[in-house]
């Protein structure tokens, strides 16, 4: 599973003209798939599909993916995580 950026999807999406049908068919899911993943309804998806999704736009798969800050909460899970398995 990879965490793409549907904001970045539907913007690569709309920059070149096509469709969630074209993009649907070129990756084998549904238009209401496109269009849950491009509003962050499944932020997560299989990396087959997410190559797939990036090849239909013509770019690179972590051009994709969605960044994370050192402040998101799982960085500091971890972080804590950490701190206390050393004690």
């Amino acid at each position: 599973m990879v965490k793409i950026d549907g904001a970045k999807v539907k913007l690569l999406r709309e920059k070149q003209g096509l469709t969630q049908l074209y993009i649907a068919t070129a990756v084998q899911v549904t238009t209401d798939t496109i269009s849950r993943w491009e509003n962050k309804r499944y932020p997560s998806i299989k990396k087959e599909n997410g190559l797939n999704l990036a090849e239909a736009l013509g770019v690179d798969l972590e051009y994709l993916l969605e960044t994370v800050t050192d402040d998101s909460p799982q960085t500091v899970f971890t972080a804590a995580k950490t701190t206390i398995i050393s004690k």
